[in-house]
Parts: C-alpha cells; sequence; structure tokens
C-alpha cells in the first residue's frame, strides 16, 4: 500500500484525508493480534489542513462493489480506517484517540496514521473492549511495503474526493484584515490542545503549535503555499535560506506571520 498512500500524500500535501481501510489479522494462542496486515484502503473524504472524517453514506455508495471485487471484506479482512497528517507527523491526536474508541470492538479495530514529516511517517494503533467493556487502545510498530504500483484506481479515487470538496459550500469566518481571535500563539495552542498527543517533544510541540498559528492567521491558498514551502525544506528539498527567500517572497516570514502586519 505505500506507494497509494504515497500518491495520495503527495495529491495533497497540505490536506488531511481519510478513509475506511481492512486488515488481516493474525493472532496468538491467546486471540491477540500479533501482526496486522493493511490489505486495502479506499479514501472517501479530503478535508481541511487540521482534520477530516468521512462520511458512513460514502462508504454505503461502493460497499457493494467492494465486496464483489474482496469477498474477504467483513469475513478474513477486518474494517478499520486510514487517515492523513501531511507534513505534521503522525501521530494520534486526542480527535483520533477518540475515533479509535467508537469503533473499538472485539474483532479489534485498527487505525493507521500517515504522514510526510521524515521519522513520523506512519503511526499504528488497535483498540478493543475488555471483558469489562472498558476500552483500551495499542500502538505497534509499522512496517511499509517496498514495491507497490500506483494503480490507475487510487488516482480516481484521489479525483472523486477532490470532486467532493469542491463541492462543499465555503466558510469564511474573518477577512484578513481583521486579527485573530487568539492574542498569541500560546492562546492557539491552549485551544488545539485537546487534539495534542502529550507524548510530543518539545520541539514538535513547538512546531505545531507555531503550525496551528499560521493556519489560522493565513487563508487557505496562503496556508497551503507556506506549507509546502516547509514540507520542502524539512525533505531537504530546499535549503533554510531558500526557504525563507520563498516565504518573504509571499510577504511572510518563517513562522507564518506577514512582514508587513501591524501590532495593536
Amino acid at each position: 500500500m505505500s506507494q497509494r498512500i504515497g500518491y495520495l500524500l503527495k495529491k495533497f500535501p497540505s490536506f488531511e484525508w481519510s478513509g475506511p481501510a481492512w486488515y488481516n489479522i493474525e493472532k496468538d494462542d491467546a486471540g491477540f493480534p500479533i501482526k496486522m496486515t493493511m490489505e486495502y484502503f479506499h479514501p472517501l473524504h479530503l478535508g481541511s489542513a487540521s482534520e477530516t472524517d468521512w462520511d458512513g453514506k460514502e462508504l454505503l455508495k461502493i460497499y457493494k462493489d467492494l465486496s464483489s471485487q474482496f469477498p474477504e471484506i467483513g469475513k478474513t479482512w477486518i474494517q478499520g480506517n486510514i487517515h492523513s497528517h501531511h507534513s505534521m507527523g503522525a501521530f494520534f491526536s486526542g480527535t483520533d484517540k477518540t475515533q479509535l474508541i467508537d469503533g473499538a470492538n472485539e474483532n479489534f479495530y485498527g487505525s493507521l496514521v500517515v504522514s510526510t514529516k521524515p521519522g513520523k511517517e506512519y503511526a499504528f494503533a488497535i483498540s478493543y473492549p475488555d471483558q469489562y467493556g472498558i476500552c483500551h487502545i495499542t500502538q505497534g510498530d509499522v512496517i511499509p511495503e517496498e514495491i507497490v504500483n500506483v494503480d490507475s484506481e487510487i488516482v480516481n479515487q484521489a479525483e472523486y474526493i477532490k470532486k467532493l470538496k469542491d463541492k462543499e459550500p465555503k466558510l469564511y469566518t474573518k477577512n484578513t484584515k481583521q486579527t485573530t481571535m487568539f492574542k498569541t500563539t500560546e492562546d492557539i495552542f491552549e485551544a488545539q490542545a485537546a487534539n495534542v498527543d502529550p507524548n510530543l517533544t518539545s520541539e514538535e510541540a513547538n512546531d505545531m503549535q507555531l503550525y496551528y498559528s499560521a493556519m489560522n492567521e493565513l487563508t487557505n491558498a496562503e496556508f497551503e503555499k507556506f506549507d509546502k514551502v516547509w514540507l520542502q525544506y524539512e525533505t531537504g528539498i530546499i535549503t533554510r535560506h531558500t526557504r525563507d527567500a520563498a516565504l518573504k517572497q509571499m510577504g511572510l516570514d518563517k513562522n507564518g506571520n506577514r512582514l508587513n502586519s501591524i501590532a495593536l
């Protein structure tokens, strides 16, 4: 699945996407998973820079065809989830953990988070209830497949979720002349804290703080360009000097602040 995932991450470098995924489970003698293999996934939703949530109605539209194509679905393949964090690194946010709890069942529920950030490309966890109905979440290691062709199917699926996003009503909550409702980046980070993994390092937490600050201050078009430049820098495609020059040309500093902004 690696190249299919890679295609979507490259296609949508600044937006999260998600969909159902089906896993084949190998269990030990006690019935606990020792290996889970993602056999297939189907992207159903293209979200914003910070969220994605696919609708079960979209799955119902294709479930009959998928079951015909893959008769293992609902039998030997167990349904779970996959979603992206684009360049912010793969981890389980508060929202992601809630989704794991909601999906927990006796057959085990698997969730994979993917990202383009080097060293933080994958995060995987399973959820399940114990005999008392208490939900448990266990994270595991991910070993990506090396050779999987990008097929025409994933290209078509990407175009479909892009068209669905284009049809969504555009909501405008502020104009560029207004200051953000948060006074400082600390306020922004505090407002997003419920969705931040408490196990992040101080450097990673600071990166996310700056990221949310830029997300709130910039328009969608500006943020997409800002995020793309940072992705090129983080992956070694451009140097720090080139990054700063590109952002300056956009009228931004390295943290996404407008160079011509006036503090009030």
